[in-house]
């Protein structure tokens, strides 16, 4: 049986006050969509199963890019090797402690 793969959360919060906090994800959780704009791979916290989602970006930084608009403050994508995730694919969260075969 091969194992899930793993996410992690990767949302950091930018900025003074909650009103004007921005979330950031790390470049490699970025999908490009062929050039149809931008999409993460949020994770399902009811079943942990990967569901594409659009957003919409503003500039990158070194590591990470703001997030204006898509996601929310809490939700947990996918950070890395999502390339290799289709929607509705089960993935643990690193860390979790779950167990893997």
């Amino acid at each position: 049986m091969t194992r899930p793969p793993s996410a992690a959360a990767a949302l950091v919060a930018l900025g003074g006050d909650a009103s004007q906090r921005l979330v950031a994800v790390p470049l490699g959780a970025i999908d490009t969509n062929g050039g149809n704009g931008f999409r993460v791979r949020l994770i399902d916290p009811d079943t942990g199963e990967v569901q594409l989602l659009r957003v919409i970006l503003g500039l990158p930084g070194d590591t990470t890019a703001a997030v204006l608009s898509g996601l929310e403050p809490g939700e947990k994508i996918v950070a890395a090797g999502v390339a290799e995730l289709s929607p509705g694919q089960a993935v643990t969260q690193a860390g979790s402690g779950a167990s893997r075969p």
